[in-house]
């Protein structure tokens, strides 16, 4: 996360895209290890955070969509060379990932 804050700070939204997509997906790792889930895949993962968390009402949704979504538009950063990333939609995607890490420190206990 600090990482992705460091390169919004600095304009590089694309990059900034990529680090807080990786850090929200740390975070959900972190989540699903809690219950002793183990993933493969990205998508496992995500996927995971709707059955888990989501669907039982731990979670709430917008982190589910804010990783999904931030999942995609990583994609698009990274294989597909997208290199338009507005400070808007660098900024939203900023927002969601630090609620986030908020969220899962108060629901595993950690600082």
């Amino acid at each position: 996360y600090d990482a992705g804050k460091l390169l919004y700070d600095s304009g590089f939204y694309n990059e900034s895209i990529v680090h807080f997509y990786y850090s929200m997906y740390a975070l959900a790792k972190i989540l699903l290890l809690n219950k002793d889930i183990t993933t493969k895949s990205h998508e496992g993962t995500i996927n995971m955070i709707q059955v888990h968390y989501v669907k039982t009402g731990e979670l709430d949704k917008r982190f589910h969509k804010g990783l999904a979504s931030s999942g995609s538009l990583r994609n698009e950063v990274d294989y597909y060379n997208r290199d338009d990333i507005s400070q808007g939609i660098a900024r939203e995607k900023r927002n969601i990932c630090s609620d986030f890490l908020l969220e899962v420190k108060k629901m595993v206990n950690i600082e």
